[in-house]
């Protein structure tokens, strides 16, 4: 068992439903996130994963061949139109990824710690580490999901919400793909507009259930130049390239993996120090995890030290 175990107050902290964390490589977070205070969007069409990055093929269906020539053409022109509204959204979505902690049929009096709860906790999920935060030797950065939302509203329009996971099966009815114009005929344009870019936007939030462990939230955005941060790129400032999410006073926790090198996990000590928030290291065993509180760790090691000296 580690000798600084994180005190109960900071793992009660970080189990909460307001709680949601983030893996990355340690550069990235040492380097711009931490230090810039923010969080990059990303393309979702950048996403590995084909049921997001596959470009949706919107086919228009009809049971029935009732329909006079001039009504068909006034419904492929509202069609086309859709369309390419609907592929302007896909086109431009940009994401922010996280990971909730797992809820629990278990009242909270009966929460002692960490141990025996371990797969409660949103940065225990190894299949995030080994993917997202560099084969274990990353970071996880655990963030107030209150706190991010409420410091970007006014700048940015915000579009969040779970993941969702499905099968293959079910799939094919929760994203948009056959436009049906039977049904366009019966509601009208307005009504069927709406439906379909509500779908769209459900879509983002929509994932195979074979990722269901990561129980993910997403923070999303339309891009849009004039929301873009500017960068100092090869000694030019230039706008109109990324979309960041201000991070300033909603970073709950740094929690490092044990495969860390020791210098970075130096550089994210000093952060955790400047913003006064937990330092955590998740040491992987071969049979458990444990937790060290740096914090403690280093001051022990500092008194240690210093009383060698005398």
């Amino acid at each position: 068992m580690s000798l600084f175990p994180p005190s109960l107050d900071i793992i009660q902290g970080l189990y909460s439903e307001d709680v949601i964390f983030h893996y990355t490589k340690a550069s990235t977070a040492i380097d711009y996130i931490l230090f810039k205070n923010q969080l990059r969007f990303t393309p979702s069409k950048n996403s590995s994963d084909p049921i997001e990055s596959v470009e949706s093929i919107i086919s228009i269906k009809s049971e029935y061949d009732i329909y006079s020539e001039e009504i068909q053409k006034k419904n492929a022109l509202f069609i086309n139109k859709l369309i390419e509204k609907t592929s302007s959204l896909d086109e431009n979505f940009h994401q922010i990824c996280f990971c909730k902690n797992n809820k629990s049929d278990k009242k909270e009096y009966y929460f002692q710690g960490f141990k025996y709860y371990e797969e409660l906790f949103g940065f225990t999920k190894s299949r995030m580490w080994d993917q997202y935060a560099e084969k274990y030797t990353g970071v996880c950065l655990a963030f107030s999901k209150e706190k991010l939302i409420s410091a970007n509203k006014s700048r940015l329009k915000l579009i969040t919400g779970n993941v969702k996971y499905f099968s293959f099966s079910k799939l094919e009815n929760e994203k948009l793909e056959d436009l049906n114009e039977d049904f366009l005929n019966k509601v009208g344009e307005d009504k069927f507009t709406k439906i379909a870019l509500k779908k769209i936007i459900n879509g983002y939030f929509i994932k195979h259930r074979d990722y269901k462990g990561e129980s993910e939230f997403r923070i999303g955005v339309q891009f849009d130049k004039e929301l873009c941060n500017y960068e100092k790129i090869r000694g030019k400032y230039i706008v109109g390239k990324s979309i960041m999410l201000e991070i300033k006073d909603s970073l709950k926790a740094i929690i490092v993996s044990n495969f860390t090198n020791e210098k970075q996990k130096e550089d994210l000590y000093y952060y955790s120090i400047k913003y006064d928030i937990p330092i955590i290291e998740i040491e992987w065993k071969s049979n458990r995890i444990e937790l060290t509180d740096l914090k403690d760790k280093k001051s022990f090691y500092e008194q240690k030290e210093t009383f060698s000296r005398v």
